[in-house]
């Protein structure tokens, strides 16, 4: 029937007292009796009552100073202060992975969306014969989940007409929206596309098939390879990274701290979606 030992030893009722009833008188040997019978029946009343069965313990618990609480809370505040700067950090890079990644695959399925209805994109209207507005209406407005059109920069709370810098600090001459060129929109998971309307007839046009996108619209620091990205509208090849067709050492020389960051989205492309390790981010 169970294990014996699972209680303390019942300790036993006849004490030595109680027996050596030759060297005192009777009663004296009744009296140390009772009192040991007494004294054990407290004993077993305090071990093996309900509430100590469990929770009895002959050891003394002791619990921590003030001292020691406000001392082991500094060393918690200490690692705490050395460790969070490196946690936040880690978060901003994931976060700027996951938005670009997203932004990259909305804009092609937007891409396809449109060809499916409009034709192959290198047949489609050319932007400077009909316009930035109707370009930007006719092949890409309606295949996106469109917050606000940009066509001013305080429309989108921008701080300026020119509000991007390159990786390297210095400022980046591209204008924010230009109705003969592109007319940037934000989409209602806060990313902003601004997409080049492509090659003109007039002479004093240029091509233009880049597409940027702002992974989080007008926070900081609107920098090209932090949170600012170029694209290239392709033929037959669909929308690909700035510097997709370039040699690795110039998209390494341009995703520096001394370069543009024109070609950053290729080099994450290139590292399977992640930054390397040196990245100047």
């Amino acid at each position: 029937m169970g294990n014996n030992n699972q209680y303390p030893p019942l300790p036993s009722l006849i004490r030595e007292g109680s027996s050596r009833t030759c060297f005192g008188s009777s009663s004296d040997a009744a009296h140390r009796g009772q009192s040991a019978v007494q004294h054990d029946a407290n004993f077993l009343k305090r071990t093996y009552s309900p509430i100590n069965l469990f929770s009895y313990s002959p050891h003394k618990k002791t619990a921590f100073t003030l001292a020691e609480v406000l001392i082991t809370l500094g060393i918690i505040g200490v690692v705490a202060a050395m460790t969070m700067p490196s946690v936040i950090g880690h978060y901003k890079k994931q976060e700027t992975l996951s938005r670009l990644k997203k932004a990259y695959t909305t804009i092609n399925q937007a891409l396809k969306l449109s060809e499916a209805d409009n034709g192959e994109s290198e047949y489609w209207n050319n932007g400077f014969d009909i316009g930035a507005e109707e370009y930007l209406n006719k092949y890409w407005l309606p295949y996106f989940n469109v917050l606000k059109i940009c066509k001013t920069y305080s429309e989108c709370n921008y701080n300026n007409a020119y509000p991007y810098k390159y990786l390297n600090g210095n400022n980046f001459n591209l204008g924010f929206a230009s109705v003969q060129r592109r007319i940037p929109f934000i989409t209602t998971d806060g990313v902003l596309f601004s997409i080049s309307i492509g090659t003109g007839t007039n002479e004093a046009l240029t091509e233009d098939n880049n597409i940027y996108i702002d992974i989080n619209a007008s926070r900081e620091p609107n920098t090209l390879g932090k949170d600012y990205f170029v694209f290239k509208l392709i033929k037959n090849k669909g929308i690909l990274p700035a510097g997709y067709d370039i040699e690795k050492q110039n998209i390494d020389a341009s995703c520096k701290k001394t370069g543009s960051g024109t070609y950053c989205a290729q080099l994450i492309m290139m590292n399977g979606w992640q930054f390397p390790k040196d990245y100047p981010y």
